[in-house]
């Protein structure tokens, strides 16, 4: 038999009795106060005080909402986010990006076992648990009367809502589903009729209700529970986070690392490496040349490739264990788009791919409604049409199970770094100019927001800002190899900089800086803030310096860069903001003076910006830590000559912008030179430019 237990969360830990009043949102009211509670608890937090209203705009009704909400995005303070009660219009990339104070929890567990439940309850306020507070959920009947949940509490006889005992309280009728929800802070077992066992709870409809808003319920009128998870970081877990560099760690940034590109095909589809002699020689090489590690494309086709519930990582894991044993690091890309190297082409996951059958506007289209399957409108980052889900809960998926699958590769520090691909070729951009729809450079491309999702979320923006007139995108013709000269919208300043105009380009960037913070900030709640994580941008630098100043082949793929305004800007102060590096650098093109091409402006622009700006946002103002800078040559090394360029380039742009990494492509060429790579790391590793 089981040891009685008589147990209440202490009167200082509990938050004031709410009145959610007419309105059906006792859920967020009862999360509100949970995570409150367990902030109370655990960081002795004594004001915390969650606000409910982040969950009535989110419309949080269904578990996994729920938990999305407390997990990923978290509450605001209602100090912040004041409780007005009303469902208002929900914008989530608008919250990501406000800065102010979050409590978030790891998980909620739901229980709907009847013997289960009381497990866990005991368990959770027994000697030794967490004792933190419980949402359940059940059906009122009778129990909505304050006159009933007043007898109840004052005469010890608790609502059974008719299913055992105390018939007194028996509802005249009983719901097929429950209809409200309440938190539970203490039970009593102390009993030895298991029938005579109750629990605490406290409502959400003011002091009126019971006794000052709490009475007594049975364990059997419960039809399911959310048990909230939460594991602080030990102090000296955290003391590791926030303490400065030791001199050893601050000498050993000094070095730029070397990383050499595996081959998207080491993989195959089936996810199984497809040469394990050939990989097994080609890492020999990647050692005997002494660099750090090597990157390698987790494509998003293989991992999860039949289901949307199934995620197979075993060639990874085998590829992974080898690089262990060798004492390579790893650059793990995760390429949340199709990849294609040389002959060989990964598409989406084929569940995806079926998704756009029925429904093309999944993805970006142009204003003739071509679209390329390359990689997911940003617009329906919050959409439910991946098997009733947000393209953001199948990135967070994915890379929670990544997280979870290599954990102890990432303890270990075998894992460096994780660069998110955040658009087509795992870039940063609106996929504008895409070869596939016939664009050929130097083409300024084509506008890519005119699927549906995009279309209504512009036309919200335009409501909100009360631009009536401008709900819809511009009737821009679609002409990917049109020069700003001859474009209509381009070629004249008075156009492209009309009013109307830069509301729209300033839309437009700011879905692709919005899309940044969405999977940036789920990305670092799943890895920790001391997981070097990458984004990928390559300069766009045709049409730079043209005469028009239109910048319009930047414009159409998302940096508002005409005129007075900067596009880099935006999406450098999101990486600061989470503490992302910048992994850029810029193709090799014929330069003419007729696209106005101008390399070195561009990368002096985009670098200068990132020397500028703090790493993290919490920074004091003083402190100038840059965005930390990696490359990579775009050009795959083909032959000696290109091989030799781009080693060069690569030592001479070091000395000027200190990369913390490099990436080398072109394993062919390498096989052959080993002794020039070996000389080309030595250069990177030793003979850079000081870092103090």
């Amino acid at each position: 038999m089981e040891e009685g237990i008589h147990y209440t969360i202490d009167e200082n830990i509990m938050t004031e009795v709410s009145d959610q009043k007419e309105q059906g949102c006792c859920l967020a009211f009862v999360l509100a106060d949970v995570v409150s509670m367990v902030m109370r608890i655990s960081l002795s937090d004594r004001t915390a005080l969650a606000s409910a209203q982040p969950l009535i705009d989110y419309d949080a009704r269904s578990v996994s909402k729920l938990n999305r909400m407390v997990s990923y995005l978290g509450l605001e303070s209602e100090e912040s986010y004041p409780l007005t009660r009303v469902h208002r219009d929900w914008d989530e990339g608008l919250y990501l990006i406000r800065k102010h104070k979050r409590y978030k929890i790891d998980n909620l567990q739901q229980i709907n076992d009847p013997d289960k439940m009381r497990t866990a309850i005991i368990d959770n306020f027994a000697a030794g648990g967490k004792r933190y507070p419980i949402l359940c959920s059940i059906d009122m009947n009778d129990f909505a009367s304050s006159q009933t949940a007043l007898e109840c509490i004052s005469t010890l006889e608790p609502y059974s809502g008719g299913n055992l005992h105390h018939s007194r309280h028996a509802s005249s009728k009983k719901h097929k589903e429950p209809d409200h929800a309440l938190l539970i802070y203490g039970c009593n077992t102390m009993s030895e009729d298991p029938d005579h066992h109750y629990l605490y709870v406290k409502n959400s409809h003011g002091t009126g209700w019971g006794m000052d808003g709490k009475s007594l319920i049975t364990f059997d009128v419960l039809n399911y529970i959310l048990v909230p998870e939460y594991e602080p970081l030990k102090e000296q877990q955290q003391d590791e986070e926030d303490a400065p560099m030791e001199e050893g760690e601050k000498r050993e940034k000094k070095v730029t690392m070397v990383y050499v590109a595996l081959p998207l095909k080491t993989i195959n589809t089936e996810c199984k490496i497809e040469d394990p002699v050939a990989l097994d020689k080609t890492l020999q090489e990647v050692k005997d040349a002494n660099a750090d590690g090597v990157m390698i494309k987790v494509a998003w086709g293989i991992v999860q490739r039949a289901k949307s519930t199934e995620y197979n990582w075993d060639g990874y894991m085998k590829m992974f264990e080898k690089l262990r044993k060798e004492k390579l690091k790893i650059q793990v890309v995760i390429c949340f788009h199709a990849v294609t190297e040389d002959d060989f082409t990964i598409e989406l996951p084929t569940w995806i791919v079926k998704a756009g059958k029925t429904n093309s506007d999944i993805y970006f289209k142009d204003r003739q409604n071509n679209y390329t399957t390359e990689c997911l409108s940003w617009g329906i980052d919050n959409e439910h049409v991946l098997e009733n889900q947000t393209a953001l809960m199948v990135y967070d998926g994915l890379l929670r199970s990544f997280q979870e699958t290599f954990k102890k590769f990432i303890k270990d520090k075998v894992i460096m770094v994780v660069e998110l691909g955040l658009g087509p070729q795992g870039e940063l951009r609106y996929p504008s100019f895409c070869a596939d729809r016939g664009w050929k450079y130097p083409g300024i491309g084509a506008f890519q927001c005119y699927d549906k999702y995009m279309r209504d979320c512009l036309e919200k923006d335009a409501r909100e800002q009360h631009f009536r007139l401008y709900t819809s995108p511009p009737e821009i013709e679609c002409a990917y190899n049109a020069f700003p000269a001859s474009d209509a919208f381009f070629r004249s300043k008075e156009n492209f900089d009309s009013f109307a105009s830069c509301y729209f380009l300033n839309w437009y960037a700011k879905q692709l800086v919005n899309h940044g913070h969405r999977v940036l900030s789920l990305a670092r709640r799943i890895f920790g803030k001391k997981m070097a994580m990458n984004v990928k941008l390559t300069g766009i630098d045709w049409w730079y310096k043209h005469e028009s100043q239109s910048h319009a082949a930047e414009v159409t793929a998302g940096f508002f860069t005409t005129c007075e305004h900067d596009g880099y800007e935006p999406v450098l102060k999101m990486l600061k903001n989470y503490n992302v590096g910048l992994n850029f650098a810029m193709k090799q093109r014929s330069t003419t003076d007729e696209c106005g091409l101008d390399s070195d402006a561009l990368v002096y622009e985009v670098t200068s910006l990132a020397s500028e700006m703090a790493v993290h946002a919490d920074f004091e103002e003083n402190d100038t830590d840059p965005v930390p800078l990696s490359s990579w040559n775009p050009d795959p090394c083909k032959n000696i000559q290109s091989y030799r360029t781009v080693l060069q380039k690569a030592v001479e742009d070091n000395k000027k912008h200190c990369y913390s990494a490099f990436t080398y492509h072109g394993l062919e060429i390498l096989k052959n030179e080993t002794k020039e790579f070996a000389d080309f790391v030595a250069k990177m590793h030793g003979e850079g430019p000081s870092r103090n």
